[in-house]
């Protein structure tokens, strides 16, 4: 599966800011500022009894180094439409941030701590008889950048909790297999010198890694995962800030200083693979 013609050009994205917040939509490939990129989560679907690991990919602009990370879990979101607030204040609890910015937490575990805190009778198993909790809960992470001078920066994760594992196979993030530089292979932390003029940036997404899902509205049928590639960088411009399939290619025009690239895929159901640091100078 190719990408050819699914772009999404930056000139259109920045008249679709036009119509709402202009400060973050002002220029999305753009790196000014201290960001969370991604937030990438294993597994993606926990089950009971499974701990789940998350790894942010973060720019930080040069000279940031007093930065500091908190991450908070709650195993009953509101959702979206509430800004995901908590069910209450209680359940949602802090997380250790580890030395490389990871959190590794129990869901469930949590979500049965909270159930007990208010009020519901948990059982050793993890049942909660009488409750009448679905089989999945929506759960988030809300994980949040702190970096002096800078406004603070936050990310939250939808976590699918399964208190029964489901019949159908869950979500895997996407693997990017590939990334190159007119056409020669590159690697995460590379400081390469460029020449004059565009270069064609290429990635390729592993197709192993992408679900088959079902097609809303039509029974029975089903479609391979379409993976979002979103391209940033501290300077330069890119062809377009999106592209769409597991093998694309666009054109990248180089800054004249030294630029630093990311690219994050998304599956479109939360699972999310970030690459770069790339280092670029001419």
């Amino acid at each position: 599966m190719r990408s050819t013609g699914s772009f999404v050009s930056l000139s259109l994205l920045l008249g679709l800011g036009a119509l709402g917040c202009a400060d973050e939509l002002s220029s999305p490939t753009l790196l000014d500022r201290p960001r969370i990129l991604a937030l990438s989560a294993s597994p993606l679907e926990p089950v009971v009894g499974e701990t789940v690991t998350v790894t942010p990919a973060v720019y930080l602009p040069a000279g940031s180094t007093d930065a500091t990370t908190e991450a908070a879990f709650c195993p009953f979101s509101l959702g979206s439409a509430s800004a995901f607030a908590c069910i209450d204040p209680v359940c949602e609890r802090p997380v250790t941030v580890g030395a490389d910015g990871a959190v590794t937490f129990d869901p469930a575990a949590e979500a049965f701590a909270c159930a007990g805190a208010l009020g519901l009778d948990v059982q050793a198993t993890g049942a909660v008889p009488g409750a009448g909790l679905p089989s999945t809960l929506e759960t988030h992470l809300r994980y949040r950048l702190l970096t002096p001078g800078a406004e603070p920066r936050e990310a939250v994760l939808r976590l699918p909790l399964h208190l029964e594992a489901p019949a159908r196979p869950l979500n895997r993030a996407p693997v990017i297999a590939a990334v190159t530089l007119d056409g020669t292979p590159v690697a995460r932390g590379d400081s390469l010198a460029v020449g004059a003029g565009p270069l064609t940036l290429g990635v390729r997404i592993d197709p192993e890694s992408l679900d088959t899902i079902p097609v809303a509205g039509e029974a029975d049928a089903t479609r391979l995962e379409e993976p979002i590639v979103a391209f940033h960088a501290t300077g330069g411009s890119f062809e377009y800030a999106f592209a769409f399939g597991d093998e694309v290619a666009i054109t990248y025009e180089p800054d004249t200083t030294e630029s630093e690239l990311w690219l994050v895929v998304r599956d479109g159901r939360g699972g999310q693979a970030a690459f770069g640091p790339l280092y670029l100078r001419p």
